[in-house]
């Protein structure tokens, strides 16, 4: 009977482990076992919001503040917009590998990252009327924001829903 012990288990030892035993230069091996890794849950606000710039030009904007100690790694961020004429939100743009706009601080504990996205486009046309929201896609979860009403009409911006998860 041989052991494997792994010391200090973390994501990096995720896998499927076999023992191999060579008889007469013939490599036989076991069925493996495999290792997962449950990391701790992460704790993340995630905002959606309507960000004037000046009078002539204004964004929705979408904040993700993360506490956590292990995961920092690459994320992607969604956005979504649901349509009065519309009768389910669709994709309107996506961001891959977005871990260039977070901002990490220690500070005080826990690493927590902040990180701000705007989406690029003009709210000029009633057709870009609609609630707007983001999605981030990071550590193995997806978190949704709530949403931002944009009425282009009267350009007038609302909050609306809570949370989701």
């Amino acid at each position: 009977m041989f052991d494997l012990n792994i010391n200090d288990v973390s994501e990096d030892d995720i896998g499927t482990y076999f023992c191999g035993i060579v008889k007469a230069n013939v490599v036989e091996f076991g069925s493996g076992t495999l290792l997962l890794f449950q990391a701790e849950k992460i704790k993340w606000q995630l905002q959606t919001e309507m960000v004037f710039k000046d009078r002539e030009y204004s964004t929705v904007q979408c904040s993700l503040q993360a506490v956590t100690e292990s995961c920092s790694g690459e994320h992607s961020v969604y956005w979504f917009r649901h349509g009065s004429n519309k009768s389910r939100p669709e994709i309107i743009y996506t961001h891959g590998n977005r871990s260039d706009q977070c901002k990490t601080d220690s500070d005080g504990g826990s690493p927590t990252w902040t990180c701000v996205y705007d989406l690029p486009r003009s709210y000029t046309r009633h057709s870009d009327g609609g609630t707007y929201y983001c999605a981030v896609a990071a550590c193995g979860e997806i978190l949704f924001g709530n949403g931002t009403k944009v009425d282009v009409e009267g350009m007038n911006f609302y909050k609306t829903g809570d949370l989701l998860e």
